[in-house]
């Protein structure tokens, strides 16, 4: 009986020293489907380059949000977790861009001085509002070719 004691003792002691020593926890993004990018296009007025657009619906409450969003990733971002401020994607670190107001329900960040040997690069996107100090991202996000863009905006005149 005592053997088993000191063994359950030993055990929970260990147990518990792996949660608080080794382990590792993922903390979790708060996101919302209220909150959406809803892709790239070229900018042509000012300083050409790529302007994404963010959009929140008309139902989310902006009482406390003080700034709208978008994260940027250099190619496919495979986990969406990681396309976050501060994250890194393929490598490279995520740039983000932040505005303090709307247009209607849009905002807009531009993506400017695109070098020509990142014509054919993919981009992957993903917005965010900073609320009540909370960063809340979109539950999705979009991937453009940055010259799939501009051949669009070209076929369309």
């Amino acid at each position: 009986m005592r053997r088993s004691k000191i063994f359950i003792f030993t055990f929970l002691f260990a147990f518990i020293g792996l949660l608080f020593c080794g382990l590792k926890v993922d903390a979790t993004t708060s996101t919302s489907n209220l909150i959406s990018v809803q892709g790239a296009q070229v900018r042509t007025s000012g300083t050409a380059g790529i302007r994404f657009v963010g959009n929140i619906d008309a139902s989310y409450d902006k009482t406390n949000v003080t700034a709208y969003g978008i994260s940027i990733a250099f190619g496919e971002a495979n986990n969406i977790d990681d396309l976050v401020i501060g994250g890194t994607v393929n490598g490279k670190s995520v740039l983000s861009a932040q505005v303090s107001s709307l247009d209607g329900t849009k905002y807009y960040i531009n993506l400017t001085d695109i070098p020509e040997s990142m014509y054919g690069q993919k981009v992957t996107s993903r917005a965010y509002v900073v609320d009540n100090g909370d960063i809340i991202y979109s539950d999705t996000l979009v991937t453009r070719s940055l010259g799939q863009v501009t051949l669009t905006v070209k076929a369309a005149g």
